[in-house]
């Protein structure tokens, strides 16, 4: 799965009883504030285990998402920048995967990931900025977006 985002969106029938907590799978989060005409929406809190990715997308996805559903809901501006973050790190993935197949990462190769890494920025910012401005939800991302790869600096050493 590869220059996709994994968003999964499911519809349950809203049902105020007690036991409705106890028919919800496990690896769903449920947002009481998102009912609409008797509807809720579940969206996974994790990567379901069939789901291979690569540490760095994993990672990347995780933290994405959970920045985007802090107002409980993700938009489609979020979806679509989400989308494009993780698009531009699955090539983050391939060049990293290729740098360290032979346990040394070479200065070119460093190079590349660093360049790699700052055309992820570049790509984002654009993104984010050539809408209609910039929310306050994409604009969380986008610092999300800066730790993820303050982090991919340091990795692998």
């Amino acid at each position: 799965l590869t220059g996709n985002i994994i968003l999964v969106l499911g519809i349950r029938k809203y049902d105020p009883s007690p036991d409705f907590q106890e028919k919800i799978a496990p690896d769903s989060l449920i947002f009481p504030n998102q009912v609409i005409s008797e509807i809720q929406t579940l969206i996974p809190s994790s990567i379901p285990a069939n789901w291979k990715l690569s540490p760095v997308l994993e990672v990347a996805w995780k933290e994405l998402v959970s920045t985007a559903l802090t107002d409980s809901e993700i938009s489609n501006d979020e979806k679509d920048l989400i989308s494009n973050i993780l698009s531009n790190l699955t090539e983050y993935a391939k060049i990293l995967e290729e740098a360290v197949a032979d346990n040394v990462i070479t200065p070119d190769e460093q190079k590349n990931l660093t360049e790699t890494r700052k055309k992820i920025w570049n790509k984002a910012f654009k993104q984010a900025f050539d809408r209609d401005g910039l929310s306050h939800e994409e604009n969380e991302l986008l610092f999300k977006l800066i730790k993820i790869l303050k982090s991919l600096e340091n990795f692998p050493k």
